[in-house]
């Protein structure tokens, strides 16, 4: 294989960073330096110096991991960083939102000693992509040979080692016979936000049978600067939950996603109390092409930088003339 650059690697923590102890449980253990056994990183750095489960990161990790993503980028080197698949699409994300170049992230779904271990694979597969990914691809996610962008890429399994998908959207490459496979590149290209610490938070809401949204009169008072809403199929809500939404959405940002795994937000398909018609007139911003999880990331991240989330997100298209298009109108 003809490399061209070099590939630092970033270890955060999660299942790829974890070892057994006596009672056969794992727990976090092995550093950069193991991670890195066999594939030839030019440098690797420990984001902790202890590996971080996943679950404990946070938005203001994801900010100072771009930083140092970022000084290797500026050294002309790929990266690769190594961390726990719970979260990892969400820091993969939050990479694609904040950086610009061959940046590739990467875990297992077993653990380094565990049998059938998929960890040195991914980590070899992933330091493959970063070597030789055109830099205009952006971030990518590498597990079991498949090629995911950061913005679709999604573990839809707690076990499998094929558990991230790419959904309708489709893979961007695969790794065969040592060498990176380009399929598709990635629809979207998302404008770099130069977010920073701390991150305001932002609520993640997933629609349920009979929610009426009462929760939206106190997530201002537990301080949330927006909100991100699952939506039931193409962007449908409770009719109770309507004129809640819409109250919270003249104040803060309130952004629709649907809470199924894929396929578009409706603009004009449906006319009923609770369709995407409501959702439209209420003011609400619709995030197509992301789940709920990564909008709340993209929504965060632009609130730190002091700029709308509606800057990122497609126009609203007005199903009637009394409807406003509020892309734009809130502060950031």
């Amino acid at each position: 294989m003809n490399d061209t650059r070099p590939v630092a690697l970033v270890a955060v923590g999660g299942t790829i960073a974890m070892g057994a102890q006596k009672d056969g449980l794992v727990a976090p253990a092995r550093r950069a330096g193991a991670i890195a056994r066999g594939a030839a990183f030019v440098a690797t750095a420990d984001f902790r110096p202890h590996p971080v489960p996943s679950p404990h990161l946070t938005l203001d990790d994801c900010v100072e991991l771009a930083a140092i993503v970022q000084e290797h980028l500026d050294a002309d080197r790929g990266v690769v960083v190594a961390t726990g698949t719970d979260t990892l699409e969400e820091v993969a994300f939050s990479l694609e939102l904040q950086v610009r170049g061959p940046v590739v992230v990467t875990g297992s779904m077993r653990a380094p000693d565990a049998p059938g271990s998929d960890a040195d694979a991914n980590v070899l597969a992933a330091w493959t992509v970063a070597a030789t990914v055109p830099a205009d691809i952006g971030v990518t996610v590498v597990l079991a040979d498949e090629v995911h962008s950061a913005g679709r890429a999604r573990k839809l399994d707690s076990a499998s080692v094929s558990a991230f998908s790419s959904g309708s959207a489709g893979l961007v490459g695969r790794v065969a016979e040592g060498a990176l496979v380009l399929l598709n590149r990635p629809a979207t290209a998302w404008p770099r936000i130069a977010a920073c610490a701390p991150v305001p938070a932002v609520a993640l809401v997933t629609a349920a049978i009979g929610d009426d949204a009462a929760w939206a009169e106190h997530v201002e008072a537990a301080g949330y600067r927006g909100v991100v809403y699952e939506a039931f199929g193409g962007g449908h809500w409770h009719p109770a939950a309507g004129a809640r939404l819409a109250v919270l959405a003249s104040r803060l940002p309130v952004v629709v996603t649907t809470r199924t795994a894929n396929g578009p937000l409706f603009r004009a398909t449906y006319d009923f109390p609770g369709s995407e018609r409501d959702l439209l007139r209420a003011g609400v911003l619709f995030a197509d092409g992301l789940d709920g999880a990564k909008a709340r990331v993209l929504v965060a991240l632009a609130l730190s930088a002091g700029i709308s989330p509606a800057s990122f997100l497609r126009r609203q298209r007005p199903c009637d003339d009394e409807l406003v298009d509020r892309v734009g109108e809130f502060p950031g």
